[in-house]
């Protein structure tokens, strides 16, 4: 695992800049050699999202989860995962979970940022947050999530969509640049969203994002 109190050159979902606050927020990331079969790799932002809720829920901080990646709270975004992967064959070689959170930015830094809808936990929920403990919860339901998978799938994938923000709600997504509207229904046994469209199910992958 590699922990860091700054990251000038953070990276995002589709080469995003990741903007993170000097001794404020909380980056950090986990390199595990675990061998997964390469059609279930598009569940690990899955599993991080989860772990980040549970930790932040053990220290009564209600977050919700948006697809793919997304850690939102009062309908602001306050941290993000990125994955990666190196695989051989159909099994992965070694995957890469990074995992960003705004924890004790202030008004004021996301202003001098110009982030636009974001915000801290700080900001939200009114204290300064102790980030190594934040840390270590993270990591303790990680691993929890991450020894017993891939037979602890349909369970994740339950917690997950009690926890997000959209189920059932109209989306609007980028498939192949053309703007798709449907309703979110949940996820499948590989990570991808499942949507409705005009009484049709589509399974969508996590190259794409709802807006």
């Amino acid at each position: 695992m590699i922990v860091t109190d700054y990251q000038s050159k953070g990276k995002g979902q589709k080469n995003n800049k990741w903007i993170s606050s000097k001794n404020n927020s909380i980056t950090f990331t986990v390199f595990t050699n675990k061998k997964v079969q390469s059609n279930q790799l598009g569940f690990f932002p899955i599993i991080a999202g989860l772990a980040v809720k549970n930790a932040l829920d053990s220290h009564q901080v209600k977050i919700s989860l948006k697809w793919p990646n997304d850690l939102i709270i009062n309908d602001k975004k306050i941290g993000g995962i990125l994955c990666e992967s190196k695989v051989m064959g159909k099994l992965s070689k070694f995957i890469v979970i990074g995992i960003g959170i705004n924890a004790n930015e202030t008004k004021d830094d996301m202003h001098e940022f110009n982030i636009q809808n974001a915000s801290s936990l700080k900001i939200e929920c009114g204290k300064t947050f102790q980030r190594e403990y934040l840390i270590g919860s993270i990591l303790n339901n990680l691993q929890l999530l991450l020894l017993n998978f891939p037979n602890n799938i349909e369970k994740i994938k339950k917690a997950w969509e009690l926890g997000c923000e959209h189920i059932d709600s109209n989306i609007e997504y980028y498939h192949n640049s053309k703007l798709i509207k449907g309703v979110f229904k949940g996820i499948s046994k590989d990570g991808s969203a499942i949507i409705k469209t005009q009484n049709k199910l589509r399974l969508i992958t996590n190259s794409s994002s709802i807006i």
